[in-house]
């Protein structure tokens, strides 16, 4: 009996020490394919301590700020607030997006000033990548100034909060990066990399109170041993003329305005409890949207013995983007942000048939106003995936890419959640 025992001891000390070599390897192996993000404050596939956590509220990996590494580059990249970018500056940031945030061969980005500063609002941050320049000084000597005509990069963060429906008291107040884009020239020298460091670190400094948590996604070229916050699929369709079922007399769709403050306030409360992670601007922020035309928020409201109720929410947006094709006589695309089954349970629609409907006929009094769309874009967040079970059944699908949204210096130990129990705006 002591024999097999000890035979037993040993094999429990094998297997650990195995078990011990085969993890350092890993961290090697991680560590060579992917030398930045081993580095950064992110949930890495590799990590165990979230797996096995009791708790599984969310938690900062890096309460301290951080320090200037070897992706730094705070000489050519300068961060700054949106309020002291010039009118100058933001014409060389639209100049380069509209050339370099999207593959041009096949999409065209109609960006503006105004469009960019809808989006970037409040406390938002920009990072600008400059090259330098030799300047002739007095007395023949020459010094490298930084080249402010020429923008080789861009990356800019906006302000939201992030709230987790089953975590009540954990309400982060969060930047998601925004219009990450590198000029052609240096997108083989990972910039990106720099401008994401150097971004992080200039803001932290600028302000010492944030909490260091940031929120960005990913598309098609999915990131590398981390885990997502969420992984989804964005589909998109060319819209055609079909025939559509009208709604039942009971019902009716409004088109919020800056008359229906107190609705909207109902719906973005039914939206942090309703879904398990939610990423949106402060309440006040979201009130602009109801003049300024940032999203168009449809709402189907149905009458019952005189008393209304909130079924389905509509979330459009221009994306300011048309693709480069010539059999295309509406080339413009619309984005279907969200879409919420308001409180999830009607008694008198079980098969959401009218909840699609309402999205049907809400999409047809948009288009009615604005003619040049003919291409509609489905992510798979919120309650799109019923809309979209129902949706493929009528349009023909042109093109799928897969993408996820992840956090940078949090940890969701809940991670990847379902993307139907996410909403971002």
């Amino acid at each position: 009996r002591n024999i097999i025992q000890n035979h037993s001891h040993l094999l429990l000390l094998y297997f650990f020490y195995a078990f011990c070599i085969l993890y350092v390897l890993a961290l090697i192996c991680f560590k060579i394919h992917s030398p930045f993000w081993f580095h950064q404050p992110v949930y890495h596939s590799y990590e165990l301590y979230p797996r096995i956590r009791f708790s599984k509220q969310p938690y900062v990996k890096n309460k301290r700020p951080p320090r200037q590494g070897i992706f730094c580059d705070t000489k050519h990249i300068v961060t700054s607030s949106v309020s002291d970018v010039t009118p100058e500056c933001w014409a060389k940031i639209v100049y380069l997006l509209q050339g370099h945030y999207m593959d041009g061969n096949y999409v065209l980005n109609h960006i503006s000033v105004p469009m960019i500063q809808k989006r970037l609002y409040g406390d938002s941050y920009v990072s600008c990548y400059w090259e330098d320049r030799l300047v002739e000084m007095p007395k023949g000597k020459w010094i490298e100034q930084l080249d402010v005509e020429n923008l080789y990069g861009f990356l800019g963060s906006c302000p939201k909060v992030l709230h987790f429906s089953k975590f009540p008291k954990e309400q982060w107040n969060i930047l998601e990066w925004n219009w990450m884009c590198i000029h052609e020239k240096y997108k083989s020298q990972k910039l990106i990399q720099k401008m994401i460091q150097t971004h992080v670190l200039q803001h932290r400094l600028k302000d010492s109170g944030f909490s260091g948590v940031h929120l960005f996604s990913k598309n098609s070229e999915l990131c590398k041993g981390i885990v997502p916050l969420v992984k989804y699929s964005i589909y998109t369709f060319v819209l055609r003329d079909t025939t559509i079922h009208k709604l039942p007399r009971n019902y009716s769709i409004r088109c919020l305005n800056k008359n229906h403050l107190d609705l909207w306030r109902a719906i973005y409360v039914q939206m942090v409890a309703q879904y398990e992670v939610a990423a949106l601007p402060d309440m006040a922020y979201t009130l602009d949207w109801l003049t300024n035309e940032r999203y168009h928020i449809y709402v189907t409201v149905y009458r019952i013995e005189k008393v209304e109720h909130v079924h389905g929410v509509y979330v459009l947006e221009n994306t300011c983007m048309s693709w480069e094709d010539e059999s295309l006589t509406k080339p413009y695309m619309v984005r279907l942000a969200a879409s919420m089954n308001f409180g999830k349970v009607h008694l008198h629609d079980p098969r959401q048939i009218l909840y699609f409907r309402g999205f049907v006929n809400c999409l047809q009094e948009f288009l009615l106003d604005k003619k040049e769309f003919g291409i509609l874009e489905i992510p798979c967040v919120s309650d799109n995936d019923i809309l979209l079970a129902k949706w493929q059944e009528k349009y023909e699908m042109r093109n799928v890419t897969e993408s996820a949204y992840y956090l940078y210096n949090m940890v969701y130990p809940r991670s990847p959640i379902p993307s139907s129990d996410f909403i971002v705006l």
